[in-house]
């Protein structure tokens, strides 16, 4: 369908596997809407996946992985639409407990859908687990804190 349209298209889907948004973008790109009504809580992922077609073989975009960290996704995935319309190859990506080397996100690339072998619920659990406990082991930082506002006429 995204080949035949000429437009990227989105699904987000829960953890158990319901739809809860199907979005239709442009040639380069898919806005995710507001997903306010989804938790939020920090050392959590909000229970969502984006599962998206890339028609010109580009790899996961920033925008797809900033989307990723903003939003709190459980994955990102972009599924590549071969010129002949057939599913080419997959990338996911999942936020990492803690930044490397400046990312905060890791990224995984198959060549197609036959070699993509990974238990998505096990990754997602284990990860909001590390997540979690990576999140009660900070330390806040007790300063005293002010804001100084001014205004004149």
């Amino acid at each position: 369908m995204s080949h035949e349209l000429r437009r990227q298209l989105a699904v987000l889907l829960t953890r158990k596997g319901q739809v809860a948004y199907v979005i239709v973008g442009d040639h380069r790109q898919v806005w995710i809407p507001d997903l306010s009504g989804f938790r939020e809580s920090p050392g959590r992922l909000r229970g969502l996946r984006c599962i998206h077609t890339h028609l010109k073989g580009e790899p996961l975009s920033k925008e797809d992985l900033t989307d990723l960290v903003l939003l709190r996704l459980d994955l990102m995935v972009s599924i590549q639409v071969k010129a002949d319309g057939i599913p080419g190859a997959i990338a996911f990506a999942n936020i990492l407990p803690k930044s490397t080397n400046g990312e905060h996100w890791a990224i995984t690339e198959v060549p197609d859908i036959g070699q993509l072998n990974v238990d998505f619920m096990d990754m997602i659990r284990s990860l909001e687990s590390e997540l979690g406990r990576v999140r009660s082991g900070s330390v806040l930082n007790k300063k005293d804190r002010a804001l100084l506002v001014g205004v004149t006429a």
